[in-house]
C-alpha cells in the first residue's frame, strides 16, 4: 500500500470487514466439536484481530503443526501466523477479500 492510499483508506470499515472475517472463520471452525476460539488484537504490533484456535488433541486427534501444513499446501495457499504449538493464529488483515 502506498503512502496516498494509507492516508486515504476508512479505519471504520477496515476494522469491521476484519470483524466479519473472523466471524467467517469462527463460525466455520466452530461446526467441530471442542474447538475453542478466541479473537485478540495484539497491542504492541499488529494491533488488528488474530484468530487463536484451540482444542483438546485427546478428543480431536490432530496437531496445530498439521492444521497449519494443510493450508500451505492448499490452492491458493494459505499462510497463517506463527504459532506456539497449542494453537493455530489466523491473521485476517492479510487474506485477500473473496
Amino acid at each position: 500500500m502506498d503512502v496516498e492510499a494509507f492516508v486515504k483508506r476508512d479505519e471504520k470499515a477496515e476494522w469491521k470487514e476484519w470483524e466479519r472475517r473472523c466471524k467467517q472463520i469462527i463460525d466455520s471452525v466452530s461446526s467441530v466439536k471442542g474447538v475453542n476460539t478466541e479473537v485478540k488484537a495484539p497491542q504492541i504490533s499488529n494491533r488488528v484481530p488474530h484468530i487463536h484456535i484451540t482444542w483438546h488433541e485427546a478428543k480431536i486427534k490432530i496437531k496445530p503443526k498439521d492444521v497449519v501444513k494443510a493450508p500451505r499446501e492448499g490452492t491458493p495457499a494459505i499462510e497463517v501466523t506463527p504459532s506456539p504449538a497449542d494453537r493455530v493464529i489466523v491473521a485476517v488483515w492479510m487474506l485477500a477479500a473473496e
